[in-house]
């Protein structure tokens, strides 16, 4: 993506762009930073959590964060999301790994300031909450 222009760019999916690695979204954030406020990962199971953590820091603006099935993000970038204050929505789809023996309210105070948040197919807290979970305010 090194030639290509688009300078407003406000939203970006690279969902199931099974390539994409750490390295690749640091030239994307390089690229838009100033622009993107939507964000969509899902599937892209190469990003770990120094992907997310360079997304995170260098995109402070943005409102929707989806790394539904981003298998290679673990507890870790949770801390990482929660530095984005202006996040308004956000998908963990698929990432039990992520939030195993986190219950339902850890998971909402973390995320307190969200109106949407996707945990469908996670394994959290009671077998109420499974595997179907969206959450909206």
């Amino acid at each position: 993506m090194n030639g290509v222009t688009w300078p407003s760019l406000t939203h970006l999916s690279l969902s199931h762009t099974v390539k994409t690695s750490d390295a690749d979204l640091a030239i994307i954030v390089d690229k838009w930073s100033s622009s993107l406020r939507s964000l969509v990962l899902t599937g892209c199971y190469r990003l770990t959590d120094v992907g997310m953590q360079t997304v995170c820091s260098r995109l402070p603006m943005l409102t929707k964060l989806d790394v539904a099935g981003c298998k290679g993000l673990t507890k870790a970038s949770l801390q990482h999301i929660t530095k984005l204050r202006r996040l308004k929505r956000l998908s963990l789809a698929g990432l039990s790994d992520m939030l195993s023996g986190m219950e339902p309210q850890a998971i909402a105070d973390m995320f307190s300031y969200l109106s949407f948040i996707d945990l469908s197919g996670c394994a959290v807290g009671p077998a109420r909450f499974c595997p179907q979970v969206v959450i909206r305010t």
